[in-house]
């Protein structure tokens, strides 16, 4: 099978994760007490709740199906999908976490998304070919691999039986990452909802550090992962405060952190490796690495809008010797 263009897998993505996240937000106000029910999924022995596999399967049906079937020969395979490898040395595959906080979406928080990211795979490397991300209600995020920019749609209509490259629909530009700040002025985002990685961030320098009068104006928030990674690079409100820093302590799993790492990488933000002694940075690259085993790394990284607050916060983010 000839590879697809990068835009035209962006297209199908944006519009399988609009339709998805109209789905997620129907299950919700229509019997939110079903959605929530924890369930075990009968082909991952995995516990979820039942939107999250809905929300999956509605991915797999809305993307198998645009523009006459044309992408069923793409793999689809993320969390809510059983084994630990990919199918194969050949293909094109696409990573799922079509409910990506669900336990936040379960409470009414809308630190949630639906992401994907699509990737070929030759051999033993992996190549990104595009990243969309659904913010809710509905607002899509895409790049591409051959193009620099991020971009979005931004109030994206429902799609049902439309073609998305035959509306008149232009998406805008990501406006990019928030002004300098220093970290003694700094707002800083971590997924820290789990007593575990409370503890983690507890076993560093970084409390430490600053618990004194010059860092009264520091901020750290306990949401993480994508969302807050797409709200970094989507600075849009320039003499607000913003989201000047993403880690994480514990480690994320490719499905819930390489598209917003992808986008960030884009526009030019610093993400370094926590899992190394010194400073080291995260490229793309290393991305696609990881991609290969979707299920069997984990990443603990810091994403900061710039080198210097990553420079002043990777010592107190790593393990006291």
């Amino acid at each position: 099978m000839k590879p697809f263009a990068s835009a035209s897998l962006a297209e199908a993505g944006v519009f399988a994760v609009r339709q998805t996240l109209r789905r997620i937000i129907r299950e919700f106000e229509d019997d939110p007490n079903t959605a929530v029910r924890q369930t075990i999924d009968a082909e991952t022995k995995k516990r979820a709740i039942d939107v999250d596999l809905i929300a999956d399967r509605e991915f797999a049906t809305q993307f198998r199906h645009y523009d006459g079937g044309r992408y069923a020969g793409v793999i689809v395979t993320g969390e809510e999908r059983p084994g630990d490898s990919l199918n194969g040395p050949f293909g094109t595959y696409v990573l799922v976490d079509a409910l990506d906080g669900s336990d936040l979406a379960e409470r009414g928080l809308a630190n949630w998304c639906s992401a994907v990211v699509f990737f070929e795979v030759t051999g033993s490397t992996a190549k990104i070919r595009a990243a969309v991300v659904g913010m809710p209600p509905n607002h899509i995020y895409f790049a591409t691999d051959d193009d620099p920019r991020v971009r979005v749609y931004r109030n994206l209509p429902d799609l049902e039986g439309q073609i998305l490259a035959n509306l008149a629909l232009d998406p805008e530009e990501v406006t990019g990452l928030p002004s300098e700040r220093t970290l003694s002025d700094g707002s800083l985002y971590f997924y820290g909802q789990k007593v575990s990685r409370l503890l983690e961030i507890a076993r560093r320098p970084l409390l430490g550090q600053v618990g004194n009068q010059e860092f009264e104006n520091l901020r750290i928030y306990n949401l993480g992962g994508i969302p807050m990674l797409v709200r970094m690079c989507d600075h849009q409100i320039k003499r607000a405060r913003g989201v000047d820093a993403v880690f994480e302590l514990s480690g994320q799993r490719p499905y819930d952190v390489v598209p917003g790492l992808f986008f960030a990488l884009k526009l030019g933000a610093t993400v370094l490796d926590l899992a190394h002694p010194q400073p080291t940075p995260i490229k793309i690259a290393d991305l696609e690495h990881a991609l290969l085993q979707p299920r069997g790394v984990q990443l603990r990284y810091l994403a900061a809008a710039h080198e210097r607050l990553a420079n002043e916060l990777f010592p107190i983010l790593r393990p006291q010797d």
